[in-house]
């Protein structure tokens, strides 16, 4: 289930606020539990000021054993898929949309702000998705 098809805020309203921010990211999160999701993934395109840092990361809500398992799983399908010069580890973090009941976990996929990574978002972007999908199967086949 797709909690947008385009780039949106869910939260009612067109004030920019951290209120409207947490809303907006709590609807994703309503929408995974209605489905009955069976995990739950935040993906995005990380930046930095730092045109080095590289790599796709994934991190996972602090305590969630669930939540680690599938995040090892990801980066692992991630690091075998695209071959980073730099190689992450899936880390706990505290982000509000890794909430819900399901095991949930925030995709950086890679840094925009890196010339390498934004070339492999740009011209093979069905290699990352293909990295997902297979993390996600590897995760479900394991539960």
């Amino acid at each position: 289930v797709l909690t947008r098809r385009e780039d949106v805020c869910l939260a009612d309203g067109a004030t920019a606020s951290k209120t409207r921010k947490r809303e907006d990211l709590q609807k994703r999160i309503d929408i995974a539990e209605a489905a009955d999701a069976d995990v739950l993934l935040s993906i995005h395109l990380n930046e930095y000021r730092s045109r080095e840092e590289s790599g796709p990361q994934v991190f996972y809500r602090h305590g969630s054993d669930q939540g680690r398992l599938l995040a090892g799983t990801l980066q692992q399908a991630l690091l075998n898929g695209l071959k980073p010069s730099r190689e992450r580890s899936a880390l706990a973090g505290d982000y509000y949309v890794l909430g819900g009941t399901m095991p949930s976990v925030l995709v950086e996929c890679g840094f925009l702000s890196n010339p390498g990574d934004a070339s492999v978002m740009h011209d093979t972007p069905g290699a990352i998705a293909r990295a997902i999908a297979q993390g996600v199967d590897a995760y479900t086949l394991n539960q």
